[in-house]
């Protein structure tokens, strides 16, 4: 089922930021959801046993698509995300297992409760990692907790001079998340394999 999204964003009586509307609205560009739940079931894997942790959430895409496909999904974002999730769903036709998590601290495994984090199969970070404080450590409690799959969307595969528009970018306010990029690198690649989309996006499957 596709939502008619100018209808359910008029709808939504909650706040409508830019950063809400523009990417319920227009934003597309990195949407691999479609690529990654292929690979997926190529691979056998039964989406009724995975458990998916949409990290930084926004809208909600990627979380929707997997749980249209029945898999487990814990959405994980700030208040104004969270909110229209939980609207978004409620107007779901096909309902599925759904978590919204409301960031507190910014650890998602603190701030989950969910009795054992080793039920995480698979992350996502749709263009978010770059905005975090401290995107290696988030990785690597993804990474200590042997979760099957990780997605990245461009990061951390931006070009790493310091002078590069890309860093210039507004939401961009951390210097952090540029100087970790190649301890990001390193430290999937010691772990994963990597399956390469389109332009940096990758799938990650352990080792």
């Amino acid at each position: 089922m596709q939502e008619d999204r100018k209808k359910l964003l008029e709808e939504y009586q909650g706040d409508k930021p830019r950063h809400l509307v523009h990417p319920w609205l227009d934003y597309d560009r990195y949407r691999y959801s479609n690529k990654i739940i292929t690979t997926l079931k190529e691979k056998g894997e039964d989406f009724s046993k995975l458990v998916v942790v949409d990290y930084g959430s926004g809208v909600g895409d990627y979380g929707f698509d997997f749980g249209r496909n029945g898999a487990e999904v814990y959405f994980y974002d700030n208040d104004t995300y969270c909110n229209f999730v939980k609207f978004r769903y409620e107007k779901e036709e096909k309902k599925f297992t759904c978590h919204v998590v409301y960031i507190n601290s910014g650890n998602f495994f603190k701030d989950m409760v969910l009795g054992d984090p080793k039920r995480i199969t698979v992350a996502i970070f749709g263009e978010v990692l770059e905005h975090l404080e401290n995107p290696l450590e988030v990785l690597q409690q993804f990474v200590d907790n042997k979760t099957k799959y990780i997605f990245t969307s461009s990061y951390p595969f931006r070009n790493d001079d310091p002078n590069d528009d890309y860093w210039k970018h507004p939401g961009h306010v951390h210097d952090l998340p540029r100087q970790q990029q190649p301890a990001c690198r390193e430290l999937l690649f010691k772990h994963y394999n990597r399956i390469q989309y389109n332009g940096e996006a990758s799938l990650w499957v352990l080792k």
